[in-house]
């Protein structure tokens, strides 16, 4: 499982995001309606769906401590060390598959058996949009849509996520027709055509998980995130990632949690609920244990349409290790009520 450890673009991509917020802001967002605080957020409640608590927030991870795929039995354990540690089960565990692997399996069953809800990320990785579109992948993905019918237990899918950078092959601004900005487009057609086969076969159970990167790279307004959202009918919960650089790059700053998904829960609260899929804070340039505390305090007070937080365990910057600066912060939020829903 190569691809679930590499936090590949790092530098390249904020970089380019840094330089383009000189430039002209997108579009206006399509505001989610209910009342709003006197600082702006959105308090409406959240909507109902797929494994949505009616209140605070699901606490879950993508566990990989050493950036070190060293096989299921050995990830198992590391899991579990981490929880005896935490004080605490994950609630969400998340699973990276390439496009051929096989899923759901031994993994999710063993998540399930254990009352953490499995979290699958299926990556695309060199696969033509046109080609799914076409239906030239169909037989594998029926393989999966019939797999995860027979898995038959809820579990989320993430699929194609950060659609609205290069980083990946299947990102809008890898694949426009020459001549075009017609990315999002084929994104949004590619993802409703593997949401149509599995409802086919009957994977229902399926919850489906739509997730940009909290910025888009690069900053135009074709490549918004909301150019890439296949539409309600298709979308279960939305999702983003976004990470604290601090000051490890010479075009990075310490930033707050609030500051990195303010603009992408203000585009959807009160419509979809919503998940923090990828997040996580250096040690450079600031206190990372007040960055976990402030999460805390951000997402119940100014983000309450949050409904799952999945923290990225798995590479040196942002890895919160037992002993590790901001591990004791991390074990009181995650035993706080708010989330243990």
């Amino acid at each position: 499982m190569d691809a679930h450890r590499r936090r590949r673009r790092f530098v390249a991509v904020a970089a380019a995001a840094a330089v383009a917020a000189l430039a002209a802001v997108p579009t206006t967002p399509v505001r989610a309606s209910g009342s709003a605080s006197t600082d702006g957020a959105i308090t409406r409640a959240r909507p109902d769906g797929k494994l949505v608590p009616e209140r605070g927030v699901l606490f879950g991870a993508f566990q990989d401590l050493d950036s070190r795929w060293t096989g299921l039995r050995s990830e198992k354990r590391a899991i579990r060390r981490y929880e005896r540690k935490l004080g605490r089960k994950l609630r969400i565990d998340h699973h990276f598959y390439d496009w051929g692997q096989s899923w759901p399996g031994d993994f999710e069953r063993w998540d399930v058996r254990h009352n953490r809800i499995p979290m699958v990320t299926w990556e695309p990785n060199g696969v033509d949009l046109d080609d799914i579109v076409d239906g030239r992948h169909d037989a594998l993905i029926r393989e999966r849509a019939r797999q995860a019918a027979g898995f038959g237990r809820r579990l989320f899918l993430r699929w194609a996520h950060e659609m609205n950078g290069y980083w990946y092959s299947w990102g809008g601004p890898n694949n426009h027709d020459p001549g075009t900005r017609n990315g999002p487009s084929k994104y949004v057609a590619a993802w409703r055509h593997v949401h149509d086969v599995f409802v086919r076969e009957g994977a229902t159970n399926v919850v489906w998980v739509w997730g940009p990167n909290n910025e888009s790279v690069p900053f135009d307004s074709w490549n918004h995130w909301r150019s890439y959202y296949p539409g309600d009918a298709y979308v279960d919960w939305v999702a983003a990632s976004g990470f604290n650089w601090g000051t490890l790059e010479s075009w990075s700053s310490w930033r707050s949690f609030l500051r990195c998904f303010r603009p992408f829960y203000d585009d959807y609260a009160g419509r979809k609920p919503i998940m923090v899929a990828e997040t996580g804070s250096t040690t450079r340039g600031g206190n990372r244990a007040k960055w976990v505390w402030n999460m805390s305090a951000d997402v119940r007070r100014k983000l309450p349409g949050v409904a799952a937080i999945v923290y990225f365990n798995s590479d040196p910057r942002w890895t919160i290790a037992p002993r590790s600066t901001g591990f004791g912060a991390l074990r009181r939020v995650a035993n706080s009520g708010y989330f243990k829903p």
